[in-house]
């Protein structure tokens, strides 16, 4: 599904340069959970945009399936993440003024659906917050906004999941419970890519690596 070859990111200024993904190779099946961990400015969080086409590698190859989103200008960038990916970020990323219902909407505005009320509705109650529809964020759990974000994530059936710290708000009962949410998700079989520092979050997932000044040290499969 997904395939990486030589892939290199260098951040430069006028007087320096940083290498922050430093000739990653990497193949991601369909229907895989992957953990990608690493210390603070190892490159992790880098990789994950690259793989959700936020960012672009200043060498090396990018594939998903047969579409080479290395090559891609901005405009087939954005069409790339409606149809293929959604996001899932530590700090939930919702629109205060919106409510749980309108954030999750948003997706689907985007891409021109018509019957939306009923998709997000049926979403909603899958992942049991129908009844936080009419709340905005500040009058929500941050494990319930985790959820709205999830949902957002979700309703408009993208292909993958990248969630970037999806647990590091989150107290360690309820980001276990969105853990538990994120491998049930993984079973019905979406991919689900998870950058984490917390090695019991990636011990949940069956793929793992680690990635230290931009390279890929440790490679592990359950």
């Amino acid at each position: 599904m997904i395939r990486l070859k030589n892939i290199n990111k260098i951040y430069s200024n006028y007087e320096n340069e940083t290498k922050a993904l430093n000739d990653i190779s990497l193949e991601i099946g369909q229907g895989e959970m992957l953990a990608i961990t690493g210390t603070s400015g190892s490159g992790k969080s880098t990789l994950l945009h690259l793989l959700g086409g936020l960012d672009m590698p200043t060498s090396g190859e990018y594939f998903f399936d047969e579409l080479e989103v290395s090559k891609m200008n901005d405009r087939e960038l954005h069409a790339f993440r409606k149809q293929n990916i959604g996001f899932v970020f530590q700090d939930f990323a919702l629109i205060g003024r919106y409510t749980a219902f309108e954030n999750m909407e948003l997706p689907l505005i985007a891409r021109g659906v018509k019957n939306r009320r009923e998709i997000v509705m049926n979403c909603m109650k899958r992942l049991g917050i129908d009844h936080l529809a009419g709340k905005r964020p500040a009058h929500m759990s941050g494990g319930q906004q985790q959820r709205v974000a999830i949902g957002r994530a979700l309703v408009s059936n993208a292909r993958i999941l990248l969630c970037d710290e999806p647990t590091g708000a989150l107290d360690g009962k309820t980001g276990g419970e969105v853990m538990d949410l994120l491998e049930e998700i993984n079973r019905e079989g979406k991919t689900v890519i998870v950058v984490t520092h917390d090695i019991k979050v990636a011990e949940r997932c069956r793929c793992r690596i680690e990635i230290e000044d931009g390279r890929i040290v440790t490679d592990a499969s359950d």
